[in-house]
């Protein structure tokens, strides 16, 4: 039986245990965290059609999709087999929290123990806070693209590679790093050149500072990547109908890079960045991060070199991708969010550092990484208070913003680079005011003033990283060459504070969709759909189900068949069209165009129905076209 001080210690670590497990749910609600975001484009939805009946896309599509590599979002196993799996555990709006609960804890719990083991338990609860008040990062979660997945992954891996740990203990921290990794990968190939800034940095700096079993390391890396690649490549095949993967994601990548692709997803003109603000939150962070952390070289902590030198790597790689090759790494807001777990693991470090003149970190070494022993100026202050206050700040300027959420509109070379700066200069000002001393690197014993700088200073760190990251695009006209397709608005401004209950009943009737379609009876039994192009915005998680304009039998002429859509009728030789509305108008009249086309068609409508969840109501009719119907027995 454990008794006395074992047993305290006990019961804290249990309770440290439960805090941590418990800190999603408690962020979600003090925060008021949206669970879900607004879907402004149809590609998450082509990847929840994957999640609730993956089959049934690859009986019906997969002829026609191959030529297209279309079937890319299949491939995206490192997200759709967890997906597929919370689905069939838990439902479709129970199974979508329970796995965004699920990946926020594989963001946080590395992230936690990171930061405990440099600066202790409560500098580990911040860091916390860090992410769950990300913007970027509720937002990504909130929607069925695999960026959601990646981001999380990112970030522990990077975690796990940075983490101090001894010869013994350091296999099972890259174990944890190369299954994290790969499992980006395969959630997106956007990642591919994130995790590899990861392995390189932290190879670079093992060969700088430590090269004992760095072979062995390298084999523990890979052997996670072979190992895990392969039990996806299991379960894809129970879950999802697939078992090679592998193949689609290579063609996909070849076609995607031809000339017309490229001129399609890529902008040729530069200057939509000028309208990007939040594009300037990365070097940002890793711009303050240096401030606080340049020593000589044998002074930095080689956690934060790892981190540092990665995340200086993946900017680079992403701004080269961007406007030195071809690939929409900065432009598509769902691929520059994977960006954030580097910038939410820089930001933890250096409010870490920023918060050592006004707290005494609980578990950290007596010399800080900024140089000197910490002092206090305010010991009279009960010490649970003292530790705890960088997280109540983090929390106090997330719910100070909720309070008024109208950040102003910026460009990146105006209001957006002052805030910017504003990040930067609070860095500066901790290093050259009075918490340090350029000399030697000293942290000064100046008392009040010290610790009510030290505070300033983190509040301005944090409320301007917020700005930086939330600020809407700046009104313009509309740029030539510039891609149609990416969304530059993401929608991060109400993460904090905003309702997902209208978004909740639209995924909860977007998921009950295949049911109401009903399985394909025979391969190649293809469905088209057909809606009012004024409610695109409204029925943008329905028609992404089935795959959007490509599978639409007109984006803009509903409900009256012109020549082209019923030339593309003719073309595709659909068996089922599915009409779909907000309010079933102009059903009837669809339909009668369908009887009257001179191909005659021979529509029958075979299912009609109103799927309703809260706010939320679909019309949907099933049209069978007998002309190519296939009559087997269901």
């Amino acid at each position: 039986m454990v008794t006395g001080p074992g047993r305290r210690g006990l019961i804290g670590r249990v309770a440290e245990v439960l805090a941590l497990l418990a800190s999603p749910g408690v962020f979600y609600v003090v925060l008021r965290l949206r669970g879900m975001a607004p879907v402004d484009l149809p590609d998450p939805s082509m990847h929840t059609t994957y999640i609730i009946d993956p089959r049934d896309i690859f009986t019906r599509y997969a002829a026609v999709f191959a030529q297209t590599a279309r079937l890319r979002e299949a491939a995206r196993v490192g997200f759709l087999v967890p997906g597929r799996t919370a689905y069939l555990l838990f439902g479709a709006v129970g199974g979508f929290f329970t796995l965004r609960y699920v990946l926020a804890l594989i963001a946080v719990v590395p992230l936690y123990v990171l930061l405990k083991r440099l600066y202790g338990r409560w500098a580990g609860f911040a860091a916390v806070a860090v992410v769950m008040s990300s913007p970027v990062f509720v937002t990504a979660w909130g929607t069925d693209y695999p960026d959601s997945a990646a981001i999380s992954y990112l970030t522990g891996a990077l975690c796990a590679l940075a983490m101090p740990a001894t010869s013994r203990r350091r296999p099972y921290w890259l174990l944890l790093a190369g299954s994290l990794l790969t499992l980006a990968v395969w959630s997106h190939v956007a990642a591919v050149p994130l995790g590899a800034a990861m392995v390189v940095a932290y190879a670079a700096v093992r060969l700088l500072r430590s090269r004992d079993h760095l072979l062995r390391d390298a084999a523990v890396l890979a052997g996670s990547a072979v190992a895990v690649t392969g039990l996806l490549s299991l379960f894809s095949w129970l879950l999802i109908g697939q078992a090679n993967f592998v193949t689609p994601t290579w063609q996909a990548v070849r076609y995607l890079d031809t000339p017309v692709q490229e001129r399609l997803w890529h902008s040729a003109n530069w200057h939509w960045v000028l309208y990007d603000p939040w594009l300037l939150v990365p070097p940002a962070a890793l711009a303050a991060f240096v401030v606080v952390f340049a020593r000589r070289s044998k002074g930095i902590g080689t956690p934060q070199l790892v981190v540092g030198l990665a995340s200086l790597l993946a900017f680079g790689v992403a701004a080269t991708l961007q406007f030195a090759g071809h690939v929409q790494m900065l432009e598509m807001a769902y691929f520059s969010s994977m960006l954030w777990s580097f910038v939410a693991v820089l930001v933890a470090l250096t409010l870490a550092e920023l918060a050592a003149p006004f707290v005494t970190w609980v578990g950290a070494p007596r010399r800080h990484r900024g140089g000197g022993r910490s002092r206090l100026s305010w010991k009279k202050a009960p010490a649970t208070l003292r530790h705890a206050l960088p997280l109540v700040l983090l929390v106090a300027v997330a719910l100070a913003y909720e309070a008024d959420p109208h950040v102003p509109a910026m460009r990146l070379d105006g209001w957006g680079a002052v805030v910017a700066a504003i990040v930067v200069a609070a860095a500066l000002v901790w290093r050259l005011g009075p918490g340090f001393s350029a000399r030697g690197g000293h942290q000064r014993r100046s008392g009040t003033l010290r610790a009510g700088a030290g505070l300033l200073v983190f509040v301005v760190f944090v409320g301007a990283s917020l700005v930086a990251t939330v600020a809407p695009e700046a009104p313009h006209r509309p740029l030539p060459n510039v891609a149609v397709e990416p969304d530059s608005s993401p929608a991060w401004a109400k993460a904090l504070g905003g309702s997902d209950t209208e978004l909740v009943d639209a995924y909860q009737v977007t998921s009950e969709l295949p049911g109401f379609v009903g399985h394909a009876a025979y391969p190649g039994e293809q469905l088209l759909t057909w809606w009012p192009h004024a409610e695109t915005g409204e029925l943008m998680g329905p028609i992404g189900m089935f795959h959007s304009g490509y599978d639409a039998v007109s984006v803009v002429s509903y409900p009256i068949l012109l020549p082209g859509a019923r030339a593309k009728i003719e073309y595709r030789r659909p068996a089922q069209i599915l009409l779909m509305s907000t309010t079933g108008d102009g059903f009837s009249t669809a339909l009668g165009q369908l009887r009257r086309a001179h191909a005659h068609f021979d529509p029958d409508v075979v299912r009609r129905g109103v799927l309703s969840d809260g706010t939320f109501d679909l019309h949907v009719w099933l049209i069978d076209l007998d002309k190519y119907f296939h009559r087997v027995s269901r």
